[in-house]
Formats: structure tokens, C-alpha cells, sequence
């Protein structure tokens, strides 16, 4: 993943990406790049999410990461950045929600 030089450091790192509603073609360069490099992406709907890694050819392993399974959600993917793991959270509608899935990282 390139970073800035100010922001280079060894640590994992949980990134939020954007993602399109309905349209693949809105999907940034970054986002792409962003999920093909980290290790796994938490997904609000995966049924969503997979369409667009489908459409990109994306392969990085998808959590199920929503209001209904936090309490399992949260502490994986905590313990998976704890483990050295760079870690995509999806949102369903664009951009960073104030989804209690997402306010609870």
C-alpha cells in the first residue's frame, strides 16, 4: 500500500473505502487498490460487497460486519489488526455511515 511519508509506519492499519451505490463505474482507483492490498475486508452486506470485488476481480477474504453479529464482528477484526492484519470496512452507502456497526470501531 503506498502511504504518505508522513504516515509510514510498520503498524496495521483500518482503512474506510467508499463504495458505489448501484453504479460499479463510481468506484475509485484508491478504493480498488485499497481492497486488493489489505488483508481482509469487513463488510456491512457482503451480498453487496462481493458483487463489487467480483466486478474487480478482487479476492481478499470478506467479514461479515454489521448491527446484528457486533459481538462477534468487532472483537475479530480488532484481534485480526492486533495480529499485524491491514483491514477495508465497506459501507453500503458511499461513504463513512454513522451505522452503529461503524461507530463501534
Amino acid at each position: 500500500m503506498n502511504r504518505q511519508k508522513s504516515f509510514q509506519n510498520d503498524r496495521p492499519c483500518l482503512y474506510l473505502v467508499a463504495t458505489p451505490i448501484g453504479n460499479l463505474e463510481e468506484m475509485t482507483y484508491r478504493a480498488i487498490r485499497t481492497l486488493q492490498e489489505v488483508d481482509y475486508i469487513g463488510a456491512e452486506d457482503t451480498r453487496n460487497t462481493v458483487k463489487i470485488l467480483n466486478h474487480y476481480n478482487i479476492r481478499t477474504k470478506l467479514i461479515s460486519h454489521h448491527e446484528h453479529n457486533l459481538g462477534q464482528s468487532i472483537p475479530k477484526l480488532i484481534n485480526l489488526l492486533l495480529d499485524g492484519n491491514n483491514i477495508a470496512l465497506v459501507s453500503d452507502c458511499l461513504l463513512y455511515t454513522s451505522d452503529a456497526a461503524d461507530d463501534r470501531i
